[in-house]
C-alpha cells in the first residue's frame, strides 16, 4: 500500500464535534479553535444537543458550517452524522487530509502549526496527537486524528458500517471508534504515527503525562477527578502555567461550571500492563484459556484480540450467582474452577486484580492485565 505523503500545501478539512450540557461555548474552546483554524481550509462543526444562540455566534467566526444532531452516540456519531449528511466520500476527495477532533481537551500547549509541521514528513496513512502506549492495547486516541486521502474510503466505510449513531454506551462507542478501529486499520495494512506517545494515563496521571511524555493537551474530564488527587492536578496546572504560559482561567472557569469542581488528589498508581507479545505467547502456549472478568476490560480484550479468541473457553467471575453468556461463551463462577493448572488471563481493574490475586495465589498459569509496578 502506498503511504500518504506530506507537502507544504496540504488542503485540509476538519470535522469538529462539540457538546456542552448547558449549551455554552467556553473561552477554552475558542483558544483551541484559534490555534487549529490556520492549518485548515475548511471547518465543519457538529453540535451534539444544542447551543444558546449567543454561544453559537462565538463559533460562527470560525465557520458558517455548524450543524446540530440529537444528543446520542457521542462524538463518533457526530462524525458519522456529518459524513453521511454533509461531507460525502466524493466531496472528501477534494482534500488531502481529513482532521477529526472534538472539544474534550484544554490546550494545545504547543500550537497546531508546530504539531502539523512536526508531522509533515512522517510516512504514514493516519496519525494522532497521542498514541496511548498501554502495551497490551496500544491505540491512537480519538480526540484528535488526521487521515490522509488514500485512507478516506477505508475510514468512511468503517464509520458507515461499524459506528452507530444511536449507541448509548460510552464504552462501546470508545472501543469501536478508537481502540478497535486502530487495530483493524493496522491489520488492513495502513501505517500510523503519532505526535506524542503517552506511557501514563492522561486522565489519572495527568502530571506525569505532561512532564515525562510531553502531552500537549490536558483532558477536560481529567479535571472532574480533581477532588480525588488535588496535589497532582495542582502540579499539572502549575506546570502548564510555567512552561506554556497558558491562561489557567480558561481551565478553572470551565471546570467550575461543567463539573462543579473548585480546584485539590494523591498521585495515581503507576500500572504495568502485560504487553501484546506476552498475551499472544500466553495464548499460543495454551490449548485453551479463560478470561477472569466479564466487565469493560474483558470485553475490550475480546474485541481487540478477536482473532485469538477461538481458544477462549469462557469468562470467570467472582460472583457465585452470576451466570449467562458473553460473546456466546459461558460466564463461569470462580467456585466452579478447580484445576490449579487452568490458564487464566485476569482482565480486571488494578483494585479488583489485587483482590482476585489472593484467590489465584496457588494457580500455576495466570497472566495479569494489571499489576502494581
Amino acid at each position: 500500500m502506498r503511504l500518504g505523503a506530506y507537502n507544504c500545501c496540504m488542503k485540509r478539512v476538519c470535522i469538529f464535534s462539540v457538546y456542552d450540557k448547558d449549551g455554552v461555548v467556553d473561552d477554552a474552546l475558542l483558544f483551541f479553535l484559534d490555534s487549529l483554524k490556520p492549518v485548515l481550509d475548511r471547518l465543519v462543526i457538529c453540535v451534539i444537543g444544542f447551543l444558546l444562540e449567543e454561544e453559537k455566534k462565538k463559533l460562527e467566526r470560525f465557520t458558517k458550517e455548524i450543524f446540530f444532531k440529537e444528543n446520542v452516540g457521542f462524538d463518533a456519531a457526530a462524525i458519522k452524522f456529518i459524513l453521511r449528511n454533509y461531507l460525502s466520500l466524493d466531496e472528501l476527495k477534494h482534500y488531502d487530509e481529513l482532521v477529526i477532533a472534538n472539544d474534550t481537551d484544554f490546550g494545545p500547549f504547543v500550537p497546531f502549526s508546530e504539531i502539523f509541521e512536526t508531522m509533515q514528513n512522517k510516512q504514514c496513512d493516519f496519525w494522532g496527537v497521542n498514541l496511548y502506549n498501554c502495551k497490551l492495547m496500544p491505540h491512537i486516541q480519538s480526540d484528535f486524528r488526521v487521515f490522509k486521502r488514500n485512507m478516506f474510503p477505508y475510514f468512511y466505510n468503517y464509520m458507515m458500517s461499524e459506528i452507530s449513531e444511536h449507541e448509548t454506551d460510552r464504552f462501546t462507542v470508545a472501543s469501536n471508534f478508537e481502540i478497535i478501529f486502530y487495530r483493524k486499520a493496522r491489520l488492513a495494512g495502513f501505517k500510523s504515527d503519532a505526535y506524542n506517545t503517552c506511557n501514563y494515563d492522561v486522565y489519572k496521571s495527568t502530571y506525569f503525562a505532561l512532564i515525562e511524555d510531553k502531552y500537549p493537551f490536558l483532558k477536560a474530564r481529567a479535571l472532574s477527578l480533581y477532588d480525588d488527587d488535588a496535589d497532582q492536578y495542582n502540579s499539572a496546572l502549575e506546570y502548564v502555567k510555567i512552561h506554556y504560559n497558558y491562561d489557567l482561567r480558561l481551565i478553572v472557569e470551565k471546570v467550575r461550571r461543567k463539573y462543579n469542581v473548585h480546584i485539590r488528589p494523591m498521585v495515581a498508581k503507576q500500572i504495568l500492563c502485560a504487553d501484546e507479545e506476552e498475551f499472544i505467547n500466553f495464548v499460543d502456549k495454551n490449548k485453551s484459556f479463560y478470561i477472569y472478568g466479564a466487565g469493560n476490560f474483558a470485553r475490550r480484550m475480546y474485541l481487540y484480540y478477536e482473532e485469538y479468541m477461538s481458544k477462549l473457553k469462557g469468562f470467570v467471575v467472582s460472583n457465585p450467582e452470576q451466570t449467562g453468556t458473553l460473546f456466546g461463551l459461558p460466564i463461569v463462577p470462580f467456585s466452579n474452577v478447580f484445576d490449579l493448572e487452568t490458564p487464566m488471563f485476569v482482565a480486571l481493574s488494578l483494585k479488583n486484580t489485587e483482590e482476585v490475586s489472593l484467590k489465584l495465589k496457588d494457580f500455576k498459569n495466570i497472566l495479569f492485565l494489571n499489576i502494581e509496578r
